[in-house]
């Protein structure tokens, strides 16, 4: 998830809600699209361009899925789709 900015609330309350809001809603998808056959998973929040941010992560990590949001860059789906162009793993889009 993205913490792009702040609204109201300092950023430490935004950032747990953004998690919780992840943890539900990835809890959902597991079920219906995974089957509930998930080993492990995390979320985190990254500082910088996300493509450069999402290689970088799969690169020093075991990563063998990546769950996108259709609308994760809805400003840019030319980057969305280079992304999904040069990562190594399977991506799976959601509504």
């Amino acid at each position: 998830y993205r913490l792009l900015q702040t609204s109201k609330g300092d950023v430490v309350g935004v950032k747990q809600k953004n998690l919780e809001l992840a943890n539900k809603k990835f809890e959902a998808l597991k079920n219906e699209f995974l089957n509930g056959k998930v080993n492990s998973y995390n979320f985190t929040a990254e500082v910088g361009f996300l493509s450069d941010r999402i290689e970088d992560h799969i690169e020093k990590n075991s990563i063998m899925l990546m769950v996108i949001g259709k609308n994760m860059d809805s400003s840019s789906q030319d980057n969305l789709q280079d992304l999904i162009n040069t990562i190594s793993v399977p991506v799976l889009i959601v509504p």
